[in-house]
């Protein structure tokens, strides 16, 4: 709904600039206006997630936690960063609310996976164990104004 007023007022914006440019000159700049709107509003898309319950196995979290560290570390992939948050809903780190541990990994210095995350939980669920991991892909600024145009997601390989 966004992208359609953007195009809306970009599109007869030029239009009236032409046949009337103080309204054509409106137009565009409320154009600009709703881009910006979009590319601070951009928010993680899940690409990819898994979770699984596993009966019996509450307390284990640090274990499973650790375990995970462990098997990123001795992977020795280059430049992989992790860190422990407190994620809230819509997988945004928040200091307040209802808030899970997550183990975040990402690769920072790879400009192509920069905007890739993986948010890795377990959680006590009753007397079992629930884990699950996801996915997720946050564009930066430029290609927040990039997926601003038609078709640019789609050729991207994302949903």
């Amino acid at each position: 709904m966004l992208k359609l007023a953007i195009y809306f007022f970009l599109f007869f914006g030029f239009i009236f600039l032409v046949l009337f440019p103080p309204l054509g000159l409106l137009l565009l700049l409320l154009g600009f206006i709703f881009i910006v709107i979009a590319v601070a509003n951009r928010k993680a898309e899940v690409l990819e997630d898994w979770s699984i319950l596993i009966k019996n196995a509450r307390g284990q979290r640090d274990k499973i936690i650790s375990v995970t560290k462990d098997l990123i570390k001795n992977s020795k992939a280059p430049s992989i960063e992790m860190k422990e948050e407190k994620v809230g809903p819509g997988l945004e780190i928040v200091s307040f609310g209802e808030t899970r541990d997550f183990l975040i990994v990402s690769d920072r210095r790879n400009t192509k996976l920069s905007s890739f995350k993986t948010f890795i939980n377990a959680n006590d669920y009753g007397d079992n164990l629930f884990v699950s991991w996801y996915l997720t892909y946050r564009p930066d600024f430029w290609q927040s104004l990039l997926m601003l145009l038609p078709g640019v997601k789609k050729s991207l390989g994302l949903r």
